[in-house]
This record gives C-alpha cells, structure tokens and sequence, in this order.
C-alpha cells in the first residue's frame, strides 16, 4: 500500500507499508491434475483520517477457477499434400519481420517458408521463441 498526500503545510509526504494477505480455501478432490487459475483485483478503497493516523480499507475481490486437466494424443498420422505444394516467395532474398515477445519461431518460418534453424543463424537467437519485441531478418 503506497500513500501519497499533502500535509497541513502544504508538504507533499509519502509512505508505503507492506500488508500480507493469505486467503485459504479447503478443497478436496478424487482428481489427480486439479489445477486453479486465482485472479484478484482492487474493488474499492477508502480512507478516514484519526488523529492517531490514517485507516486505509480496500475491498478486494477474488476469483478462481478450478479445472481438471487431461492430456491426449489425438494426431495420430500427418501427410502432406503433394498436390498443392506451397511455393517460397522468390521476389527477396531477405524479408523483415517485426515479432512480439514470446512468439515461436516455428509459426515464424511456416508462415515465411523457411526454416527455423534459417532464422536463427540469421538472427543469432538461440532458444525456439522470440525473446523480446523486436525486427528479425527473415531468410527466403
């Protein structure tokens, strides 16, 4: 909680103080991959001034939910298509492309029909997804 006001003499003061906060809520069941996606935002905030010093309430409001998660393989057998092959843009020997943070350089290299390893020699990356927002030199 940070408090920034102006005092009687017209002197800006500012304190903050940390406030643990823990919410519980028993839950059982027969599942074994139960997972909970928790969100908590500011409802509300008040404050009274005392002559002691200032009460701060905030309403917080908390929402939760719980799933069960499962895993299948569902592709069991991929062909291509030999009758429509897709055709590589030979207009440019290089194209720019401007990526977001977390991308996969997979999706990158299918839409621009090369190859991630292409990619990443040209741009000097290392792991399969963009790191940070940013141009990346696009081999055709």
């Amino acid at each position: 909680m940070c408090v920034l006001a102006v005092n009687s003499e017209d002197t800006p003061i500012y304190f903050e103080r940390m406030v643990d906060f823990e919410y519980a809520h028993a839950y059982s069941a027969e599942y074994e991959n139960i997972k909970c996606n928790a969100q908590m935002y500011v409802a509300g905030i008040s404050y009274r001034i005392m002559s002691g010093g200032i009460e701060v309430k905030a309403d917080l409001r908390l929402r939760a939910s719980i799933y069960n998660q499962y895993s299948f393989k569902v592709i069991t057998e991929v062909q291509a298509d030999e009758n429509k092959p897709r055709t590589q843009d030979k207009s440019a020997a290089i194209s720019i492309y401007y990526a977001n943070a977390g991308e996969s350089l997979w999706n990158i290299a299918r839409e621009y029909c090369t190859s991630v390893n292409a990619i990443k020699t040209e741009n000097d990356l290392a792991g399969d997804f963009v790191e940070s927002r940013g141009m990346l030199l696009i081999p055709m």
